[in-house]
């Protein structure tokens, strides 16, 4: 009976579910609570609630302080959506026993069902601490400690759970968990980076130079006028005015508008929004290479880690192979060459664990200044529970090329550099045609300060005005040549850019492959290499071979195994590379503020920003970025636009 019932909690355990339904069967009808629990577990994994809870009726009509089927009852009893039946079973059976891992993590989301997620979280850390195996616990804690904004404790238990769940049972959770820790690298770095701060700064002052661009399509002058003076006139002139002595008050409204017939202002504004997204497409560059160079410190960290234990489990067998040689030697079956060669290898072997560990320390300060942090240790960046090397995934989908265009931010940078110098020709070329203006003054004039309300101090003046600039002698002409030539240098920029982001791929592509091939082969190398190791091993210990020949495999051993752990970690930074050519990782901070709000706070502290800050225009900036700005709309349609105060 204990057999089987270990057979069908393996079963169940591996997602086998109707297998460990068929196995637990017989056991239904004996009285055996552990059979019983595991037959209704089974059940219930398979969906079939109703026959799961009568078994663990079952048990409980036997034993009414049977912890496991309580705990069993409030499992099912959450399934159900059933929260306070799912309390109530899973606290009785706490207080029965209040070390089972299960019950911990299910009343974890019990609680987080109900919005308290700090106790969720609690409960969580009791069942991992009980039984590391509780996997989903792990992923939960991840996810809402990493909601909360606490990012080194979401940090540590996803990577935890990315080292140890197994693949075959948590594939998707696996993928969202390593996603996550992408986006808490993400978020990191929107904190002091030095790059990304300079890259941020430049688009607040682009944002500025867009609203004072739409502020030239009003009224360029609105200026509310007030005066006083005193007048002293002379009387040694041709023309001697009555009073030779006065006063005179002035307040008046003086109003310039010169009106957008040609498309000079409305240009500007074109202008400066492909300006505005150049920068944030600049941020956008700049975020990807900051994201592209944690991923390589983090991969790095990992190969050395990796060969780190290389090094170390080959000193192991090294130094098994210096004690057999040191007691053949002692025997007198071999001379003290052997021991003495073993020892040579073995201390190679150990000199090469310090050099691992300072790469190890080195990559966990790089990565502490990329996540702008002080250097701390790698266990506080990357957890201290172990990890293999990121595995890239076996299929890749690059896209097509065209979409590379909007994908990659140095393809975007140029081509709106190119269309705010679009704009500029057609600002240059509306200086060759006449400036209409309406202008017009409103004042209230008097020379007495008690009259100054009468209504005869009232007076007033407006109109069209007309203005053409026509001997120029060739500078506005010249002037639309150089916008002209400034074009198209930034056309054959453009177009160099096109060609090395399509090259980039191309060759991160190729780099990629012949990773993947080298490290496949080395993996058959390593496999040999063990299994010559192991044989000669043997041999020399029943003196059928000499100690050379021992000493030679375990050399190819090191040195395969240290190629090995090297070309996969290449193929990681390959995958990384290939990432970066094809303009991935950008879209993290998308629809949200490219601004911590430690720093938004700082400059609105200074200044009135209005709304260029919130998180709603950064959005809406993100998503110019991602379309342009001319949505087919030619700078000839009217757009409605409002001053930004």
């Amino acid at each position: 009976t204990s057999t089987r019932i270990q057979l069908g909690l393996l079963l169940t355990e591996s997602g086998k579910i109707d297998e460990a339904v068929q196995v637990l069967a017989p056991l239904a009808t004996s009285n055996d609570p552990d059979a019983l629990n595991a037959y209704g577990v089974a059940l219930a994994d398979q969906g079939h609630l109703d026959d799961a809870v009568r078994q663990f009726e079952r048990v409980l009509q036997a034993d009414a302080n049977n912890a496991p089927a309580l705990q069993n009852l409030g499992i099912v009893a959450l399934r159900r959506d059933d929260i306070a039946g799912a309390a109530s079973y899973l606290t009785r059976a706490l207080a029965l026993n209040p070390r089972l891992p299960l019950a911990l993590n299910t009343f974890g989301v019990v609680y987080a069902r109900q919005g308290d997620y700090a106790h969720a979280v609690e409960s969580w850390n009791r069942a991992v601490d009980i039984d590391p195996r509780q996997y989903d616990a792990l992923f939960n804690i991840g996810l809402v400690e990493g909601r909360a904004g606490h990012r080194a404790e979401a940090r540590a238990a996803l990577s935890r759970f990315v080292a140890t769940a197994p693949k075959e049972r948590y594939g998707d959770d696996l993928a969202t968990a390593r996603q996550a820790l992408i986006g808490l690298a993400a978020e990191q770095l929107k904190m002091p980076a030095a790059e990304l701060t300079l890259a941020d700064a430049r688009v607040r002052p682009a944002a500025g130079g867009q609203g004072i661009a739409i502020g030239t399509l009003f009224p360029q002058v609105q200026n509310a006028v007030a005066a006083y003076s005193r007048n002293v006139a002379s009387e040694n002139v041709v023309t001697v005015p009555p009073e030779r002595s006065f006063n005179d008050f002035l307040v008046g409204l003086d109003v310039g508008w010169e009106l957008d017939f040609w498309g000079k202002f409305r240009r500007g504004i074109e202008s400066a929004d492909a300006q505005l997204l150049a920068a944030v497409a600049d941020y956008d560059d700049v975020l990807v290479s900051l994201l592209a160079e944690v991923a390589a410190n983090y991969i790095g960290i990992r190969t050395a880690q990796e060969e780190l234990d290389v090094a170390r489990r080959n000193a192991e067998l090294q130094r098994s192979s210096f004690d057999i040689a040191s007691r053949r030697a002692k025997a007198g079956a071999v001379t003290d060459v052997d021991p003495a060669q073993a020892a040579t290898l073995l201390h190679a072997t150990e000199a090469q664990i310090p050099v691992f560990e300072s790469q190890i320390d080195e990559q966990a300060s790089t990565l502490s200044a990329l996540l702008g942090a002080p250097p701390r240790r790698v266990e506080e960046l990357v957890g201290d529970a172990p990890a293999q090397i990121p595995s890239p995934p076996a299929k890749v989908a690059v896209g097509v090329p065209a979409d590379l265009l909007r994908r990659r931010p140095d393809v975007r940078r140029s081509e709106r550099i190119l269309a705010a110098q679009s704009a500029q020709i057609g600002i240059a070329k509306a200086d060759l045609f006449p400036h209409l203006s309406l202008v017009g003054s409103i004042n209230l004039e008097a020379k007495d300060a008690d009259k100054f309300f009468e209504g005869r101090s009232f007076e007033a003046f407006g109109g069209p005005t007309f203005s053409w600039a026509i001997l120029n002698y060739g500078r506005i002409t010249n002037n639309v040549r150089v916008q002209d030539a400034e074009y198209q240098a930034l056309v054959n920029e453009y177009t160099n850019s096109v060609l090395r982001a399509q090259a980039d791929v191309e060759s991160a592509i190729a780099a990629h492959r012949g990773a993947l091939l080298r490290t496949a082969s080395l993996r058959e190398s390593v496999v040999a290499a063990e299994k010559v190791v192991d044989l000669v091993g043997r041999q020399y210990a029943e003196g059928a071979v000499d100690f050379t020949t021992v000493l030679l495999s375990q050399q190819f051993l090191v040195q395969q195994q240290d190629l090995l752990a090297a070309s996969r970690g290449q193929e990681g930074l390959t995958m990384v590379t290939l990432y970066k050519s094809l303009g991935g990782g950008w879209e993290t901070w998308a629809g949200a503020s490219a601004v911590s709000s430690e720093t938004a706070a700082q400059m609105k502290s200074r200044t009135r920003w209005g709304d260029l800050l919130e998180e709603r225009k950064q959005r809406n900036i993100a998503e110019a970025a991602s379309t342009g700005t001319e949505h087919d709309r030619g700078w000839w349609r009217w757009r409605w636009w409002r001053p930004q105060w």
